[in-house]
Order: structure tokens, then C-alpha cells, then sequence
């Protein structure tokens, strides 16, 4: 299985000098947070989590082709096109959806579909990423053994 490194930075990333093995990942909405809360405290709504990604990407002078950027994709703001191509423009070639939907229950994934936060903005969010060319990687299982920097 595979080792999954989660990373608040592209500061980080290089300190760790990652993407040699398993799957790193770029989520700047967990800089700052107490390592474990950091995953729930991410999706509260304290702060624009894909608009922290962008300016991460805007301000890193090259984009390392190991990194993974980690998108919420029930983004609020702007739409899986508008996200997509706002990535590709920034050089990332590869993406993962947080929070994913493999982790809930299909109660749970009910009604977060119903209210457009589910599997559906999710799917939809990948497919859109997908024809844009990027890679998609599903971390679900991976996530109860991430290590975070």
C-alpha cells in the first residue's frame, strides 16, 4: 500500500524532499492547524481552501511533477471548469478530491448529494479534471495513515 504524505506547503514539500516513494500531496488549507484536527478542521468554512491552493501555485516559481493538488470539489466560489483550468494554467498536472466520498456511508453520501456536497460534486469535479488531461488519484483508503507536514 502505498505511503501518503499530505503537505500545508510547497515550503514543506521541498524541507521533506518528497515524491520519491508513495503519494504526495499539496493541501494548504492544513497549514497552521493542529496535525490531528488538521483534515476536519480543513473543511470548516473559516477560509476559501482551493483559493489558498491557487495562491500557493501563483506564487511557487515550478510546480514539482511528483505533487498531487489536493482541491475541495464543493468549491463554493467557482466551478470545476473555472478550477480546472485555473490548475493547468499553474502547471499541475495531477489532482485529488477532499474530502473524498469513499469514506462515507451511503446514508451519509445520500444526503450530501442531496445539498450538492457529495459523490456528485465530486464525480463531477473529476470528470471536468479529467478532460482537462490532469491525473486523478482517490486517496480514500489511504487517508487513516496519512502523514502530515
Amino acid at each position: 500500500m502505498s505511503k501518503l504524505r499530505i503537505f500545508g506547503s510547497l515550503a514543506a514539500f521541498a524541507a521533506a524532499k518528497g515524491g520519491k516513494d508513495g503519494i504526495d500531496i499539496l493541501f494548504p488549507a492544513i497549514a497552521g492547524l493542529p496535525a490531528e484536527h488538521a483534515l476536519d478542521l480543513a473543511l470548516l468554512p473559516i477560509h476559501d481552501a482551493n483559493q489558498l491552493l491557487l495562491d500557493e501555485l501563483a506564487a511557487a516559481a515550478d510546480w514539482p511533477l511528483a505533487l498531487h493538488a489536493c482541491v475541495l470539489a464543493n468549491d463554493p466560489f467557482r466551478t470545476p471548469d473555472h478550477l480546472v483550468r485555473s490548475l493547468v494554467v499553474r502547471r499541475v498536472s495531477r489532482i485529488c478530491c477532499f474530502p473524498t466520498s469513499q469514506l462515507n456511508d451511503a446514508t451519509t453520501n445520500q444526503m450530501l448529494d442531496a445539498v450538492a456536497l457529495g459523490s456528485q460534486a465530486e464525480a463531477e469535479m473529476e470528470d471536468c479534471a479529467r478532460e482537462a488531461g490532469l491525473e486523478i488519484v482517490r486517496i480514500g483508503a489511504l487517508l487513516n495513515r496519512a502523514s502530515l507536514f
